[in-house]
């Protein structure tokens, strides 16, 4: 048996390119993978950014924690981040088992992955329909696309890539099953689909798609009934009956999914069905102009909230319409597979429900896009092979000079990821009122000690969407950090009172209770400490705090717990000289010793710290 059935294209026109089937589909598999490794290399250079890569992986002490028995545990219970994605999260443990904190080595793991799933493209559709060419063509423009940049080169979208992965394996799998059915071969594709839906749960459509699989090219609707003993079923019914455990699969990641979504807020009511719904509308064209031009491509599209024009709203739908009608009309089965693929498995990310605050986003693109190239490419090649004196060399150097296009286009878009100030100065400047990206573009300056620039941006934010708790929360963060304890504190109250997701809300109840310490109102800072733990349970700050008040109150063995806490979390060098504190008046000295020595490899000269080793040491010379 053999998923790779020759057509008419491999035995003729493709004879004199190799001697052998095989050995001409591995040449045609490393030159995808090497032109994917060419276009993305330089991702070499790329940081991580401040948007997602910190919760994935730079601030993660789960992941930081390697692949250990309480990280893989941790994988398969957690709903972080408003996904159940176990196999994400294990993906990125090894990474940093294996690279650490070094951006380089998780980059190339991206890399590596789209260059594994441009081959599957290959082979798979080389498999289904036997048309090396075709299908080359295809997973060649879909590998130097541009609008698979913010999946490759976005390290925290390292879900985006296993999931396609392990989508593509499953339509293998049922490539394998529907050549002879056996209750083997099914569990096969069961498999890679929940291993796909424990990646990320964007492939949910999945067994909708396999449905326009088995319309073409597989072309299993016009088979014969099936038989179950003197039971006859027709053929459409037992395609859809032979897929019920995989809709039961769809069901229970739903569920899951939402429910993730709800526990971190990450659902957001405040846009009504209606502008929801004409988002979806236009959102459709967006993403079908940035397939044939994708130019101002950024990281987030803000989201309409004063609403959309009613004639862009009715043209979007019209166009829509008449594409889908035309497409229907014409009834060639590769285009309505192709053109009805990118229409559903865009439908869980259209925004009907409402995730984040982004009106569109690149990387919803990376299997719809295959769809359309489908359509594209087969579509083009039927009406060439109509005209007469077809040239093929012509044909040849087309495509050379699209992929070259697209290449190019694809290499310059990967330069803006190099790092946070570089890339949300790229959005700023290719979307309009765009608070997210004046918000992540000020706190990547701040990072930079740029806190004077960075200001303006979260003033920005604010104005832009004075109901966004998360620029008050930035703007709080810079009067702190610049002794205006006062109007932190206002700032930060601000944020809490309009409502800011779980994680933001515990962050800024830490932030809110150091401002009131630092005001020496232990009583308020104490409550503050202790909500942010009821919400974000170990958050290094308020452990900290809490960590010193039980200090300063003489209930030494509750401060070691607190300020162990605090340093699990993240290592700071407050964390370190608090514990040597603490351990020293417990009399542990060698381990107050190792405390301060941490502390001064975190802050070099820090004058509490060397005072610390200093009275555990008098008589040694400094």
């Amino acid at each position: 048996m053999s998923f790779f059935r020759p057509g008419p294209e491999n035995s003729t026109s493709l004879r004199g390119f190799s001697g052998s089937i095989a050995s001409r589909r591995v040449l045609l598999c490393l030159t995808l993978f090497l032109a994917v490794l060419t276009v993305y290399n330089v991702t070499r250079s790329s940081q991580f950014i401040n948007y997602d890569d910190d919760l994935y992986v730079t601030d993660n002490a789960h992941v930081k924690a390697g692949l250990s028995r309480e990280t893989i545990k941790w994988a398969f219970i957690s709903m972080d981040e408003a996904n159940w994605h176990p196999v994400t999260w294990l993906s990125h443990a090894i990474d940093f088992q294996l690279f650490g904190l070094n951006p380089v080595g998780h980059h190339y793991v991206n890399l590596l992955l789209h260059g594994l799933n441009a081959v599957l493209i290959f082979l798979l559709l080389e498999g289904a329909t036997g048309s090396t060419w075709r299908s080359f063509i295809v997973a060649a423009l879909w590998s130097v696309h541009p609008l698979n940049v913010e999946s490759v080169a976005w390290v925290a979208e390292r879900k985006n890539l296993l999931s396609t992965l392990f989508f593509l394996l499953g339509f293998m799998a049922y490539l394998h099953y529907s050549e002879r059915p056996a209750v083997n071969r099914f569990l096969m594709v069961m498999a890679c689909f929940a291993l796909a839906l424990m990646s990320k749960p964007q492939v949910i459509t999945f067994p909708c798609l396999l449905l326009l699989w088995d319309f073409w090219p597989l072309k299993r609707v016009g088979q014969a009934d099936f038989a179950v003993g003197r039971v006859r079923i027709a053929r459409r019914v037992w395609l859809i009956l032979e897929k019920a455990p995989l809709f039961l699969m769809v069901a229970a990641s739903a569920w899951i999914t939402l429910k993730a979504q709800n526990a971190l807020g990450a659902v957001r009511a405040e846009y009504p069905l209606s502008l929801r719904l004409e988002n979806a509308i236009v959102g459709y064209l967006h993403y079908f102009h940035q397939v044939f031009w994708p130019s101002h491509l950024a990281l987030i599209y803000p989201y309409p909230v004063h609403g959309i024009v009613w004639w862009r709203v009715a043209a979007s739908a019209v166009l829509l319409l008449g594409m889908t009608g035309w497409v229907l009309a014409r009834g060639q089965q590769f285009l309505v597979t192709g053109w009805l693929w990118f229409l559903g498995s865009l439908v869980p990310m259209i925004g009907l429900i409402q995730v984040g605050t982004q009106a569109a986003a690149d990387r919803y693109t990376y299997i719809p896009l295959i769809g359309l190239l489908i359509a594209v490419v087969w579509g083009w090649a039927e009406l060439r092979s109509r005209l007469p004196n077809r040239r093929f060399a012509i044909d040849g150097i087309a495509t050379g000079v699209v992929l070259l296009a697209l290449a190019f286009t694809t290499v310059r878009q990967t330069l803006y990821w190099h790092d946070s100030i570089t890339i949300w100065s790229h959005t700023l400047s290719v979307t309009r009122d765009n608070p997210v990206a004046e918000e992540n573009l000020g706190q990547a300056l701040n990072a930079m000690g740029e806190g004077e620039q960075a200001y303006p941006h979260f003033v920005r934010a604010a104005a832009l969407n004075p109901a966004d708790p998360v620029s008050h929360a930035n703007m709080g963060a810079y009067l702190h950090a610049h002794g205006d304890l006062r109007g932190a504190v206002e700032q930060y109250e601000l944020a809490l009172s309009l409502g800011a997701d779980r994680r933001i809300q515990g962050r800024t109840h830490a932030n809110l209770g150091i401002a009131y310490q630092q005001l020496g109102e232990p009583g308020k800072a104490r409550h503050q400490f202790e909500q942010a733990l009821q919400i974000l349970p170990g958050q290094f700050n308020a452990c900290l705090g809490l960590g010193v008040i039980l200090q300063q109150e003489g209930r030494l063995e509750d401060a070691l717990v607190f300020l162990g806490c605090s340093l699990q979390g993240r290592r700071t060098s407050d964390g370190f000289v608090h514990l040597g504190q603490v351990l020293q008046a417990l009399g542990r000295q060698d381990e107050a010793r190792i405390a301060y020595g941490n502390a001064l490899e975190l802050q070099p000269r820090r004058p509490d710290a060397e005072k610390g080793l200093e009275s555990l040491n008098p008589n040694q010379p400094r």
